[in-house]
This record gives C-alpha cells, sequence and structure tokens, in this order.
C-alpha cells in the first residue's frame, strides 16, 4: 500500500488544510470562556437544577398569554416574571398597555431568570460564577429588550391600546 493512499496520511493532509484557514483562538484574559464551560460541565452533573430551572421557565412561559390577554383587556393578572426594581428599559407605555410588548418583556425576563438560575445552580466557586453571570450578557442576545433591539414603535400607541382604555 503506497504512503500517498493511507487514510491516515489523507486525514493529516486535511486537517492540515483545514487548519491553514481556520480563525485563530480568540484571546480570553479574564477567562469568561473558560467559566461558561465550567457550567456545562456543572450542569452536566446536576440534572435536577437543569430540569427544576427548565420546570419554572416552562411553567412561568405557559402563564403568559393569559395573563398578556388579561391586561390588554384592563384586568389586573399577575405577569409570571416580575422586572427588577429600577429598572428602566421597560418605562414606555407601550410595554404595559401593548400585548406583543407585554409578550416580549415576559420571554426576555423568563430566558434571563432561566440562565441566571442555570449559572447560580451550576455549583461553580464564587469567582467562576460571578464571570460565568458577567459572561453571559456579552454572548448574542437576541430576545434582549432593549429600546434598539425592539423601540415601540408611535403608530403601535395610537392603533393598539388596552381595551379597557376609552380614550
Amino acid at each position: 500500500m503506497s504512503s500517498s493512499l493511507d487514510p491516515r496520511n489523507e486525514f493529516a493532509d486535511w486537517a492540515k488544510k483545514v487548519l491553514a484557514v481556520a480563525p485563530q483562538p480568540v484571546s480570553d484574559p479574564a477567562h469568561f470562556g473558560r467559566a461558561l464551560t465550567l457550567v456545562g460541565r456543572g450542569l452536566a452533573s446536576r440534572p435536577k437544577v437543569v430540569t427544576d430551572a427548565a420546570a419554572r421557565y416552562v411553567s412561568g412561559m405557559i402563564r403568559v398569554p393569559s395573563a398578556t390577554m388579561s391586561r390588554w383587556l384592563g384586568g389586573d393578572a399577575v405577569l409570571p416574571f416580575e422586572r427588577a426594581a429600577g429598572d428602566r428599559r421597560f418605562t414606555d407605555p407601550a410595554w404595559s398597555g401593548n400585548p406583543y410588548f407585554i409578550g416580549v418583556e415576559q420571554a426576555y425576563l423568563a430566558l434571563t431568570g432561566l440562565i441566571d438560575d442555570l449559572v447560580s445552580g451550576a455549583g461553580l466557586p464564587p469567582l467562576s460564577e460571578r464571570k460565568a453571570h458577567l459572561a453571559v450578557p456579552l454572548l448574542p442576545d437576541p430576545p434582549a429588550a432593549t429600546p434598539l433591539q425592539h423601540p415601540p414603535p408611535p403608530r403601535c400607541h395610537r392603533h393598539i391600546r388596552p381595551l379597557a382604555d376609552p380614550t
């Protein structure tokens, strides 16, 4: 058998080509990546933590549609996920009067609560847990409720009002 047809040589040649064009590793001087890896490892050995966090997330998300509709119809239903005290991102009236934005807010709060529960339950040393909590918001955050990502359009204020609003 010729060495050029040897599968080990073919794999080695392929690996060299892949590594030549692969992006270089990113520097992580604060070890955020290591902290997130430790979260994954910790959760892998704590399935009850994962199950409990997922159950809280799902049970809350199941209640979001009915609470949202109740609020929109003028009721005083308690939303499943509460804002943190002093959180000014949701001060615009559309966040509490428009069912779409109530749902976006609740989904965001549910997801951040789930992630917080998972990081806190991973059983990390305090420093690694703090790093993981700092690193999570640095990850891509598509459902984040920031003014630039989900601005309440002015036309929603005119067209979608709470049904109990007499104006």
